[in-house]
């Protein structure tokens, strides 16, 4: 096809210029050389068996829905007996996905609202808590906004502009920027009530706080390189654990930090309740992500692929061999774009063994895990929308935002 449009593009050009037999002569042996060479592509095509594929649009379902849940069904049931490397895993893939016994037809609880933001180390710009939306508005400024499932009750929250949003109880917690320009500058950490109408500074010392998580009933927050934790009520405990990053599961954290005994960096182990740190890989400081007792990173800005590795003991493995160019994990799959421009983006999604790779139906610029459903944005010339996929049904419904 690629020989077929460059001798078209030939023609036209000779078209353009026409005006003697020459050319005509010319353009004559082109087109037989152009109904050559479609014989000869039909004939490959019937050679190789493979079908060409309808054009598709971005909204379009590309997966069956009823395909999804079987396949969902199966992970649910199925246990990963040998890794890659070798050893065994214990871990259950898609043990907290949909559960019929739960009447309300909610998910067992995963506290992924820290991830939100493609992964919890790049920090989140959204939350999703009883079907509002609380995120950084990328078309005015990133200001604190909120929005409905159902694209109504937009509303802006903050005049300045935001990033790692938890909402915990009444109020959103997150850091505050000294302007909206690439170059991250964090002014205070904040929270502010869900409707706006009360904003208290928690801490003001410019560029201290630089990450925040929710998991329970807790916020968590790296402090001067060292993790923290604050109860709704303001009181503070401070970790044994010195990091520039983490990430937090259950009660769990890996977080990124260095080890000056060993003179060694890399990813570490620890938990809620502050039990001495171990190191578990030493690695460069790429993206990551914990899930369950799996860590998913990659190295430097993604182009070695992701990794897969069990914090309670092993080797990593590599699990995607492509670029990524972000990511994100639930308790079922991980969801990826392998995009190195926005011309060739796709979303992609695996089961969390890198296994059963199937293309996404719609392309996002962010994806985000919650409970019950995963959210994308979209943005491209000025158009911005919020894409959610619910769990269960796989049905898919896009909200535009607008000022």
């Amino acid at each position: 096809m690629k020989r077929i449009v460059l001798i078209s593009i030939m023609i036209g050009s000779m078209l353009f210029v026409a005006g003697c037999a020459d050319a005509i002569k010319e353009l004559r042996g082109l087109l037989g050389d152009l109904e050559q060479l479609a014989e000869e592509d039909e004939q490959e095509n019937e050679t190789s068996n493979v079908a060409s594929p309808e054009p598709e649009t971005e909204t379009e379902v590309e997966m069956d829905v009823e395909a999804e849940e079987e396949e969902a069904s199966e992970l649910e049931s199925e246990e990963v007996n040998v890794e890659e490397n070798g050893e065994e895993d214990t871990e259950q893939e898609g043990e907290a996905g949909y559960d019929p016994s739960n009447e309300a037809g909610n998910f067992s609880f995963v506290d992924d609202r820290g991830k939100s933001g493609n992964i919890s180390t790049q920090g989140g710009l959204h939350d999703l808590v009883d079907n509002w939306v609380y995120f950084a508005n990328r078309e005015h400024n990133n200001y604190l906004y909120k929005i409905k499932m159902d694209g109504s009750g937009l509303t802006q929250l903050t005049d300045h502009a935001v990033r790692n949003i938890n909402v915990l109880g009444d109020w959103i917690y997150y850091l505050e920027l000294s302007n909206a320009t690439d170059h991250i500058d964090i002014k205070s950490f904040n929270k502010i009530t869900k409707d706006g109408s009360s904003i208290e500074t928690i801490i003001p010392e410019a560029n201290a706080v630089t990450q925040v998580h929710s998991s329970s009933d807790d916020i968590y927050f790296v402090y001067n390189n060292q993790i923290t934790r604050m109860t709704q009520d303001g009181e503070m405990t401070t970790l044994p654990y010195l990091a520039s990053d983490m990430s937090i599961s259950e009660e769990r954290i890996v977080y990124y930090g260095y080890d000056d005994v060993n003179d060694l960096e890399g990813y570490f182990l620890g938990d809620i309740h502050g039990t001495p740190g171990e190191m578990i890989h030493p690695e460069g400081n790429g993206y990551y992500t914990l899930v369950g007792n799996a860590l998913f990173f990659t190295r430097g800005n993604g182009e070695e692929g992701l990794f897969k590795l069990n914090v309670d003991g092993g080797e990593p493995f590599i699990i995607i061999d492509d670029f990524i160019d972000y990511f994100n994990v639930d308790t079922s799959y991980v969801y990826y774009s392998t995009a190195e421009s926005e011309a060739t983006r796709e979303n992609r999604r695996t089961d969390r063994n890198g296994n059963n790779n199937v293309k996404m139906s719609y392309v996002t610029n962010s994806i985000n895990i919650f409970d019950n459903y995963i959210m994308g944005e979209f943005m491209r010339q000025g158009y911005y929308s919020l894409y959610f996929t619910n769990k269960r049904t796989g049905e898919i419904t896009e909200i535009e935002v607008t000022q």
